[in-house]
């Protein structure tokens, strides 16, 4: 399912990329995600991240609101909602220009639900937001809608797990 360069690497050559990458280490890596149906880059829409699981995207010359699958952030008015937006703003401004949007679904309100990756301009090696945000605890994994991440919900779960032993984000408490 990935290329053959992020298969290559181990565990640690990728955490070590990551924190270069990435302010604080993490193992949300990629290693065991899937790119699968990769349709295209689209660009981040500058001032567009609403809150932690929702912006926006210029596809194709379209703008598209996308809500990203299998997670569920706390709101703005919520408890690390801010938080959680700004870490998002953070990993999308990693490269705004070339973000990879998997779509996987629309929402009840006409958004694009999608798995969203950062490539890091390392070859064929990129960034899993969608993991990178329940990792990190500014996400909950949301396994009501795990059919909209076929391939990665399973890896999804294992993250929350580690970030609720970790006592991060909305775990810290």
């Amino acid at each position: 399912m990935l290329s053959k360069p992020c298969q290559s690497l181990n565990f640690f050559h990728y955490l070590i990329l990551l924190c270069v990458i990435i302010s604080g280490c993490s193992n949300a890596n990629s290693e065991n995600l899937s790119l699968s149906n990769k349709s295209g880059f689209a660009q981040l829409k500058p001032k567009s991240v609403y809150d932690g699981d929702t912006f926006r995207v210029i596809k194709n010359g379209e703008e598209i609101k996308i809500r990203m699958a299998c997670i569920d952030a706390p709101e703005k008015k919520q408890e690390l909602g801010i938080e959680s937006r700004d870490y998002l703003r953070s990993l999308l401004n990693k490269n705004p220009d070339k973000l990879i949007v998997i779509e996987r679904d629309k929402d009840r309100f006409g958004r694009t639900v999608a798995e969203v990756f950062i490539p890091t301009g390392n070859g064929d090696e990129e960034i899993p937001v969608n993991a990178m945000m329940i990792n990190s605890g500014m996400a909950h994994f949301y396994p009501e809608f795990a059919r909209n991440c076929p391939d990665n919900a399973e890896r999804y779960a294992q993250l929350e797990k580690e970030a609720q032993r970790s006592r991060v984000g909305i775990w810290k408490n």
